[in-house]
């Protein structure tokens, strides 16, 4: 064995877990593969408050997802898109302008 492999191997064997990670499907998911969207109106924000209870954060962000989006041609509801993956969660924000932390989850451009 060269020298370079017993690195190689020593590295691998200290940053292995000593237990097994397995990914398991979750059933759960929200799933789509078309989402369109309009400009939300402050009629949507106040809509999205009333629906999660708080004005900003992930959850109002769902809320107000919920209101300015359809899904493969469907108006969902907010429990479902709470279903959502993380990632695809991210991604929308993202492609919505908004940001998805804390303080700042508002559409981008607002004033605080």
């Amino acid at each position: 064995m060269t020298e370079e492999v017993k690195k190689a191997e020593k590295i691998k064997k200290e940053t292995t877990p000593k237990f097994k990670i397995k990914k398991v499907e979750n059933k759960q998911v929200f799933n789509f593969k078309e989402v369109e969207y309009r400009t939300a109106l402050v009629a949507d924000s106040i809509n999205a408050e009333k629906v999660c209870g708080q004005s900003e954060g992930i959850e109002f962000l769902l809320a107000l997802i919920a209101e300015c989006c359809t899904f493969d041609g469907k108006k969902v509801v907010y429990e479902q898109i709470r279903q959502m993956e993380s990632e695809d969660f991210l991604d929308l924000s993202e492609a919505l302008g908004f940001e998805p932390t804390g303080a700042e989850s508002q559409p981008a451009g607002a004033e605080s």
